[in-house]
């Protein structure tokens, strides 16, 4: 191997992990978004403590009725 393929092999060893390091310093900053986003705090809110009970309550509800209609 030459001196100059060396040099290349080595730019693009650094080209590579300067890379990885901005994919992971995006993915960190993208859970770090997620995580403090009150926006999703308060759709999840919404899905777990009202949407899903209030579908058991309905269904519930449902299958009443159609016992009282039977």
């Amino acid at each position: 191997m030459s001196d100059s393929e060396a040099v290349e092999v080595v730019h693009q060893m650094i080209a590579a992990r300067d890379h990885e390091e901005a994919r992971t310093a995006a993915l960190a900053s993208q859970v770090f978004t997620e995580r403090n986003n009150p926006g999703a705090a308060r759709r999840a809110f919404w899905r777990e403590v009202a949407v899903y009970p209030l579908t058991l309550v309905c269904a519930a509800a449902y299958a009443l009725l159609m016992a009282v209609v039977q």
